[in-house]
């Protein structure tokens, strides 16, 4: 991803821990299913915390895709949300999904 995108670099150096996972999405018209696995890599300490991925999709569309995306925690609040499991606060994290064709970042 980095060599793809050189300035994740340095919201990695700014973050307190980053998580990687590897995401695949099926699509048929109407529904959409799909998940991945990725670790979240906690700097100060060096600790990876191992987890699943689960998304349900309903709308339009048609195919199968995989690709990485990049959760970079900038808060203590966050980062010890997922050391007790949940790892979904909406408001603290940012998604970056890097694809081949495109970089697309959005707030959470």
């Amino acid at each position: 991803m980095i060599e793809k995108e050189p300035a994740i670099q340095q919201e990695i150096d700014n973050s307190l821990a980053y998580a990687v996972a590897n995401m695949k999405l099926t699509k048929v018209p109407i529904v959409g299913a799909g998940g991945g696995e990725g670790v979240i890599f906690i700097k100060e300490t060096q600790q990876r915390i191992y987890f699943t991925v689960g998304r349900f999709d309903i709308g339009g569309g048609w195919g199968a895709r995989s690709y990485k995306a990049l959760l970079v925690v900038e808060t203590q609040k966050v980062l010890d949300r997922w050391k007790m499991g949940y790892g979904n606060s909406r408001q603290e994290l940012r998604l970056l999904q890097v694809r081949p064709t495109q970089k697309a970042q959005v707030e959470i």
